[in-house]
């Protein structure tokens, strides 16, 4: 496999914003994307620590104050948070505005928005008929009562 990385998220709101994968000794497109490697391309662990912060409570938040709350569970240092963050604004998952002399982050769209997302992602490129197996065994394996209401959507959806 070529030598790849992720420079940046590209594409609409729309859509799962995918990075660009390019190889490093080519300078172009790498054409070995699979479906996971896409999933594990639009956020780290510590991205989705932050996402999962920033869902939690719906207002703007500093790095300041992600940092402080972060830190709650490891030891973290304030470029890191403003490095994640501003990451995060470069793949359209959190908006910034600047007040005063601080930007303040929110998420972009909300969490099950994203979770969708990444579901419809997973399956990007997977052929219809494991696709369909997946989701049947994804669907068996909820809680019932997660079974009864999308099965009600799944009622309502239909054409």
């Amino acid at each position: 496999m070529p030598n790849c990385h992720l420079p940046r998220a590209t594409g609409s709101m729309n859509r799962i914003l995918l990075p660009e994968v390019v190889d490093t000794n080519l300078a172009t497109p790498c054409r070995t994307r699979g479906p996971m490697m896409s999933l594990m391309a639009i956020r780290g662990a510590l991205e989705q620590a932050v996402m999962e912060l920033l869902w939690a409570r719906d207002v703007p938040r500093t790095v300041a104050e992600v940092l402080e709350e972060m830190n709650k569970d490891r030891d973290l240092a304030y470029t890191t948070v403003m490095t994640v963050l501003d990451r995060l604004a470069k793949k359209n998952m959190v908006t910034r505005d600047r007040v005063d002399r601080a930007w303040q982050y929110l998420p972009a769209d909300p969490q099950d928005v994203v979770a969708a997302r990444d579901l419809a992602e997973a399956l990007d490129g997977v052929p219809g008929n494991v696709r369909i197996e997946a989701l049947r065994r994804f669907f068996a394996a909820l809680p019932a009562e997660e079974r009864d209401a999308l099965g009600t959507m799944t009622d309502r959806v239909r054409p």
